[in-house]
């Protein structure tokens, strides 16, 4: 189970960075969060299911271009916690 997981994370960083919404969620569990606690930014907190779209939206919007680039994927039981970057131009 865990390696489908991973799988289904790089998908969503794959179709973030493509602009794909419907493709970045359509594989969120029930219990989805994506926890930017420690973010810096306006973006922080945890967003659930329902928040993920809207916050990925919001995000792209404020950049002229912007990508996530993951720097791992570890699999912690049926979690799987990614560090990552973002990159960014400004509009």
């Amino acid at each position: 189970m865990s390696q489908e997981n991973v799988e289904i994370v790089k998908a969503w960083y794959d179709a973030f960075n493509r602009e794909d919404w419907d493709a970045m969620i359509k594989d969120e569990a029930p219990g989805f969060e994506l926890d930017l606690s420690r973010a810096v930014g306006p973006w922080r907190g945890v967003f659930g299911l329902d928040q993920s779209r809207r916050f990925a939206e919001e995000l792209r919007e404020t950049w002229e271009s912007a990508w996530l680039e993951p720097h791992e994927f570890i699999e912690a039981g049926d979690l799987v916690v990614v560090p990552w970057a973002m990159h960014g131009r400004g509009a």
